[in-house]
């Protein structure tokens, strides 16, 4: 689908129509491999499904957000998306935001939906309210929510005491919100080193994510100064 192309909200099932046509099998079958259990993969390229989203966000969006049930990973993964492309006042998109947490339940759809939440650059006030209960959460993808979260949008200079300080609270034990804490510490690193240095001493960070953190800096081959001994 063009982003471009004239569309005009009618169904749910029109939008899923919509998804299986631009399916690739081919793509499904590498996608499908990163998402082990997942089992709706249809193999819809990101770049597709954000021009969906945009164009569905713009015609019939919101609308479309109140259907129950998703068939497919591509359709919760833009459900997502289409969330972050309303222009609507960020309450509205917030309270949605809320109500998708419970849909997020692999890494894809929770790395894509917090970076579609670009009002979060204009109000990071309010976004920080939003993820802070997050950072405290039990349930491995809220936590990981909040983790993404931090890493796109408080590692700037007016955030970064904040966001590290609270990064270092998210102890959820689950493997992919230890990693997406480790992965805000790479760039933390990278970016604020001085800032950062502290929290990498021993017994700060668990230690397992700890390592993973030094791993991250390490593929990245941009450490701005030497690591503390591991």
């Amino acid at each position: 689908m063009q982003e471009k192309m004239p569309f005009s909200y009618e169904s749910p099932q029109q939008v899923r129509d919509l998804l299986e046509s631009m399916a690739e099998p081919k793509y499904r079958d590498f996608a499908a491999s990163l998402l082990p259990g997942e089992p709706h993969v249809l193999g819809v390229r990101l770049p597709k499904l954000r021009a969906l989203a945009k164009t569905l966000a713009r015609s019939g969006g919101e609308e479309w957000l109140h259907h129950e049930e998703d068939f497919s990973f591509e359709e919760t993964m833009l459900r997502g998306m289409v969330i972050g492309c309303l222009r609507e006042e960020p309450e509205t998109v917030l309270a949605l935001c809320q109500e998708f947490l419970p849909r997020i339940h692999n890494w894809s759809v929770c790395d894509s939906f917090c970076a579609s939440l670009k009002l979060i650059t204009k109000h990071p006030q309010m976004g920080w309210e939003f993820l802070l209960p997050l950072a405290h959460s039990h349930k491995e993808f809220e936590a990981r929510v909040a983790a993404v979260l931090l890493l796109d949008y408080y590692l700037v200079p007016e955030w970064i005491d904040d966001a590290l300080k609270l990064l270092s609270q998210i102890r959820q034990p689950g493997y992919y919100a230890k990693m997406a804490v480790a992965w805000a510490f790479s760039k933390a690193w990278i970016l604020f080193p001085e800032k950062t240095r502290p929290y990498f001493a021993p017994d700060v960070l668990e230690e397992e994510t700890r390592k993973m953190a030094f791993q991250k800096v390490r593929d990245s081959r941009k450490p701005k100064m030497p690591l503390p001994n591991e």
